[in-house]
């Protein structure tokens, strides 16, 4: 399965990056922008778990974004943040 897309993730200082997350097979890289050969962050998608979360405001532009979280084993997890509903959804579905 390949599917791709805008995301947002959440940095330390509580602020929201934009990034280009693409799903191939059972991975999960996200690049700083579509295109990039390098990817910023890959996660092993195996043995995971995905959770829709509350709606969260962006701080800076009082945008809501609707977050995906994905339990990573063994103690870790991700929080992919989508412009829409149906984003979120769709993710979800992908990462299941």
């Amino acid at each position: 399965m390949f599917f791709e897309g805008k995301c947002y993730l959440k940095t330390k200082t509580d602020h929201f990056k934009s990034h280009w997350a693409v799903l191939d097979g059972n991975e999960i890289m996200f690049y700083r922008k579509q295109g990039e050969e390098e990817s910023r962050v890959m996660h092993i998608l195996a043995c995971t778990f995905v959770q829709e979360v509350a709606t969260e405001k962006d701080p800076d532009t009082n945008n809501n974004f609707y977050p995906v979280k994905i339990f990573l084993p063994p103690i870790k997890s991700r929080i992919l943040y989508f412009d829409s509903v149906d984003q979120q959804q769709d993710w979800t579905k992908k990462l299941k």
